[in-house]
């Protein structure tokens, strides 16, 4: 029985918007869950659902994409799997509609054998990943079309308040629609797990900045340890998490839990007391599945999500849901207490 969520990022979303977060999500679950009942591997169903998410211009991924400094698009994706334990990624691409796909193939080609002795690349960036994209016919598009009528107007906004050396900031609770990292994480027939994740990263960035969606380890992270797989994918405030290695940290803290909701409450309050972290309060979120194999074929799921910001847009789906199962998470309060929330499942693999 195979399994999706999906999450649209953690940070300000706009209510007017909830019935758009909600069918994107159900298009994107769909997409993943069809290809999953089919025998597809995690990996390829998570990068479809991926792709979904990020050709919607409601989401800061892909087309529509936050606008860097220099008036280009500069985009991050990774990719990472339990069946074989191997992730890769680009970062700072452009021209390129789709870069959870570029580097899904950079995954995929990663298992040919190369000549002499030659190692295959897990991590491209710039120039060298649009080169690569090319190469495996990865559709690539002009600059222009990159680009929205959202993004644009949000650009031209900020870039008239930094040339005036205004004292306005960029803030999350200015921006209409949540501008942050997407995320997939897949449970396919055999039990493995796979997670991907792509962003934009963050409104008028410096020209080169990598964020966490291209970064192994801290934006995603899969384990397997015995009859337990793993995999989380994180969102929010891209330097810290960097800082703080966020996706491995959580998978660390939640793969010997027993009580995995507390857990990730405690892990994500200390998160005030890092001296690593730049904003105050810390503003992430983190996407979790946890999978243990049972007797009769049968495994365990546990979903669980927590985020310190204003809101958190996720959703889920299985064969035995009827329909998705759309969350909206908000907090009450402003102050980084982390809002957690999930549900468990029992599910067939096998």
């Amino acid at each position: 029985m195979p399994f999706i969520a999906v999450h649209l990022g953690a940070g300000s979303h706009s209510s007017r918007l909830e019935k758009s977060y909600n069918k994107l999500c159900r298009k994107a679950c769909d997409g993943g869950l069809k290809l999953l009942n089919d025998g597809a591997t995690a990996a390829t169903a998570a990068a479809t659902a991926c792709s979904i998410l990020e050709q919607s211009d409601l989401t800061n991924a892909g087309i529509g994409s936050n606008i860097a400094s220099n008036g280009d698009v500069e985009c991050d994706a990774s990719i990472i799997e339990t069946s074989r334990g191997r992730g890769a990624a680009v970062g700072c691409i452009t021209n390129t509609r789709f870069p959870i796909q570029v580097a899904g193939r950079l995954l995929a080609k990663s298992f040919d054998n190369l000549s002499h002795g030659r190692v295959a690349p897990l991590f491209l960036v710039g120039q060298g990943a649009r080169k690569f994209a090319s190469e495996q016919n990865i559709e690539t598009i002009p600059s222009s079309e990159m680009k929205t009528e959202q993004s644009v107007r949000q650009y031209n906004r900020w870039s008239k308040i930094i040339n005036q050396a205004g004292s306005e900031t960029i803030s999350e609770t200015d921006l209409d629609a949540v501008n942050d990292t997407v995320g997939v994480i897949c449970v396919d027939l055999k039990g493995e797990i796979a997670v991907a994740s792509s962003s934009g990263g963050v409104a008028m960035k410096h020209p080169g900045r990598i964020g966490p969606a291209a970064l192994i380890g801290t934006g995603i992270w899969a384990t397997s340890c015995h009859d337990m797989k793993l995999g989380v994918c994180t969102t929010g405030t891209g330097e810290d998490i960097i800082s703080t290695g966020l996706a491995f940290k959580t998978v660390d803290t939640l793969v010997h839990a027993d009580d995995e909701f507390g857990m990730l409450e405690n892990f994500l309050n200390q998160l005030n007391q890092s001296k690593a972290m730049q904003s105050q309060p810390p503003s992430v979120g983190v996407l979790a599945i946890k999978t243990v194999k049972q007797q009769n074929n049968t495994c365990s799921i546990l979903l669980i999500f927590g985020h310190t910001t204003r809101s958190m847009c996720l959703a889920y789906k299985s064969d035995d849901t009827k329909s998705l199962e759309f969350v909206l998470s908000k907090s009450a309060n402003l102050d980084g207490q982390p809002v957690i929330g999930g549900v468990m499942k029992r599910i067939h693999v096998g």
